[in-house]
């Protein structure tokens, strides 16, 4: 079976809505949030040098959250110490005070952008088969 263009297209504008949803509590964290001090409770034991999927968990007024950490970041804190995080009350994500997701609005955009063009290209070729 062949997929054309429009269903692709729909699909598409489908999982750029979806990546939007998922993406806007953080922007909601960065528009909004302030910055407090939380205390780092628990770190992986070493992140080493690769780019993997660290976390760590960090405590603010008796709340636990899980923020991912870059590689090195084991190594130079500890638990217990204290580090500043942006925090929005009712929210369950924390991000680092220079952190910006502005970078996946774009790629969600352009996601969005390429799904809007392959429906139109779809209708365009569905329009040529029925002539």
């Amino acid at each position: 079976m062949r997929l054309s263009f429009l269903w692709i297209g729909i699909l598409t504008l489908f999982a750029s809505l979806f990546f939007l949803f998922l993406k806007w509590e953080s922007y909601d964290v960065q528009s909004n949030g302030s910055i407090v001090d939380m205390e780092i409770i628990e770190l992986p034991e070493n992140c080493g040098f690769t780019k993997g999927g660290y976390f760590m968990d960090v405590k603010y007024k008796n709340e636990v959250f899980s923020k991912k950490i870059p590689s090195r970041f084991c190594n130079e804190h500890k638990p217990g110490e204290l580090i500043r995080l942006r925090y929005l009350e009712g929210n369950k994500m924390v991000l680092f005070p220079e952190e910006k997701i502005y970078g996946d609005f774009v790629a969600i955009g352009i996601f969005s952008v390429v799904g809007i063009i392959a429906i139109a290209l779809g209708i365009i070729e569905k329009r040529k088969r029925n002539f």
